[in-house]
């Protein structure tokens, strides 16, 4: 090997035996280390505190001792019966909901015409912003069967019931609550497996003479079916550990859902002594239940690389006319604004210029003020726990999808081997582990380690324990590789490049759309989180949504609910400015790209 000057470089050589040190091998050894570090752990404690007995003692004191009790004790009261029913249907209903409301808009975004593409996807960001502590409480108030808003609108339309007719708690008022909540995330999701689809294949379809369904169903649909599976897989098993909408609307809809399960574990109703065992236990079957839905996925995509659609063979994206549907879309797409995001802010707004929660009527008008944003605007609390937000959020988004990137990379494009496999084991099984369950391990660990690890009361320890979530940004990643056909690679590798500099210059720009979209997911995700920020911050180190629910519940004066309400406003808009700007940053040369090689269908 010769330099610019001609002269020979000497070569490295190691003894026979050792393995050959490149820059791959040192990017999976990195990725290998950092992620057993934040998986191996929660998945390990997890293991062996359900294995722990019996309940009269803690996981790590002497008297506990190795036995199958917490598995014996779930499954003889029928709890993992009922859970599994009613989680199921509380998942596939919600689920179901999300799926249609983000693929169409999706498909709008981003294989459509529509007038004002980059405003329309800003706008349908709106309903993710707001936090689902904070959309529970606001869709409790809008659907009260007495006094909410919703409700009084139907009775005036139709006068049919005194009360009612939409009852918050309910498996279908859950649903609906919920599937709203997730549609955002669903839409995000949806936004990179489309945009990578070339519209040159579709086109052949129809002008082969093939309608618009046909054309989905055997054009559209199967090129981006590893991207949809993984996406609404992953996001079943994200809805299976959701927290705070059905410990809001579940509990007095007798609903037996996972999350709510592990709550009850962990705060018995009599003060005793939390269930440990038992939580983790539910832990343990929904990590399987987690790899029998990786293991499906795997089996259907056994030939992913035929769904290449990212070639070297002239890939341009094109966009289908909507015509004279374009207003009919738009309508539909102000309705969704109105039910996800106007109502909800409506209300808040409403309850933070109150005096005390009352509701929307005109002759409370005049008693409406100001004071409680005087108030929060010289909290200290409030400042620093939005600041916290951000930067734990940030921090924690910017290592998960950096590790998820190239685990991603690495599982796909490298050599079937243990070692590849552990990389995929570790990297899909975070998503498996509940909140709760993961918070309660990091506690512990970090209890135990703090002579040597001192991260406990730090906002350090907040972007150690939000960054586990690495599948959430790794499945993404990966199917957004398996839609690069090889052949760029094995032409970068032709021309001398190396396995590092062929990630960087040909798989990290095609994979930019996926990773932009999974940083900004898990941004919001770790905007929203309570979870774990309640078990693990302190009064120092508090993010956003943990003075958020202790001014709303801790009830010590009759302004703390419209304080919170107060509260929330002001973090949707800072959550709004701040999304914008990333947006702008990230996404806005992809969103308002025009199609190349001068097809006029797409503008």
């Amino acid at each position: 090997m010769s330099n610019a000057t001609g002269t020979k470089r000497p070569r490295v050589r190691f003894p026979v035996g050792w393995p050959r040190v490149n820059g791959l091998v040192v990017l999976s050894l990195v990725v290998f280390l950092s992620l057993g570090y934040l998986l191996i752990v929660p998945v390990s404690l997890l293991i062996f505190t359900a294995f722990r007995g019996p309940v009269t003692s803690l996981p790590f004191e002497a008297s506990a001792v190795m036995t199958i009790g917490n598995f014996t004790s779930i499954f003889s009261s029928g709890a993992v019966l009922e859970t599994a029913r009613d989680t199921g249907v509380f998942v596939l209903g919600s689920v179901a909901l999300s799926f249609v409301l983000g693929l169409t808009m999706a498909w709008l975004i981003e294989r459509t015409n529509l007038p004002g593409r980059f405003v329309w996807f800003i706008a349908l960001i709106g309903p993710g912003v707001i936090p689902p502590l904070i959309v529970g409480q606001a869709w409790l108030s809008l659907l009260s069967p007495n006094t909410g808003i919703v409700n009084q609108m139907i009775r005036l339309v139709l006068p049919f019931w005194d009360t009612g007719p939409i009852n918050p708690f309910s498996f279908p008022g859950m649903i609906l609550v919920q599937g709203l909540a997730g549609t955002t995330f669903f839409f995000l999701l949806l936004i990179p497996v489309l945009r990578n689809m070339d519209g040159a294949l579709e086109e052949a379809s129809r002008t082969s003479g093939a309608s618009a369904f046909r054309t989905f169903r055997g054009v559209t649909l199967p090129l981006a079916m590893p991207g949809i599976l993984a996406v609404t897989m992953l996001w079943v098993i994200i809805t299976m550990g959701q927290f705070e909408i059905p410990l809001l609307f579940g509990t007095a809809a007798k609903a037996n859902i996972f999350s709510v399960g592990i709550y009850r574990a962990l705060q018995p109703p009599d003060q005793g002594l939390p269930r440990y065992g038992e939580a983790a236990a539910f832990g343990v079957i929904f990590l399987l239940m987690a790899y029998g839905f990786f293991y499906f996925y795997a089996r259907v995509n056994r030939q992913a690389n035929r769904y290449a659609t990212i070639t070297g063979k002239g890939y341009r994206p094109t966009r289908s006319a909507l015509g004279r549907w374009k207003y009919p879309a738009m309508t539909f797409l102000v309705f969704y604004l109105m039910l996800t995001f106007v109502l909800p802010l409506f209300i808040l707004t409403w309850d933070s210029l109150s005096p005390y929660i009352s509701p929307v009527a005109w002759n409370n008008l005049d008693r409406l003020t100001v004071h409680n944003y005087g108030v929060v605007w010289h909290d200290d609390q409030f400042w620093g726990g939005l600041r916290r937000s951000f930067l734990v959020a940030g921090l924690s988004a910017t290592i998960a999808v950096g590790l998820a990137m190239a685990a991603g990379w690495i599982v796909v494009r490298g050599k079937r081997s243990i070692f590849t496999g552990a990389i995929d084991l570790f990297t899909s099984s975070s998503v498996a582990i509940p909140a709760s369950v993961a918070a309660l391990a990091l506690f512990m660990f970090y209890l135990q380690v703090g002579k040597f690890i001192p991260l406990f009361g730090t906002v350090w320890i907040l972007v150690l324990g939000y960054a586990f979530r690495t599948s959430v940004a790794y499945r993404i990643s990966y199917a957004g590789v398996l839609q690069i056909s090889r052949e760029l690679e094995e032409a970068s590798a032709t021309s001398g490049g190396t396995p590092i500099s062929t990630l960087r210059r040909i798989v990290w720009p095609l994979l930019r759309p996926h990773v932009a979209a999974a940083w900004l997911l898990l941004f919001l995700l770790g905007t929203h989180e309570f979870t774990i920020a309640l078990f693990l911050s302190t009064g120092n180190s508090a993010t956003l949504p943990v003075v958020l629910f202790n001014r709303m519940v801790a009830g010590r004066s009759p302004g703390g609910p419209v304080e919170a309400a107060a509260m929330a406003v002001l973090y949707t808009l800072a959550m709004m400015v701040a999304v914008g700007l990333i947006v702008l940053l990230t996404m806005r040369r992809a969103i308002r790209e025009r199609p190349r090689g001068g097809d006029a269908r797409g503008e």
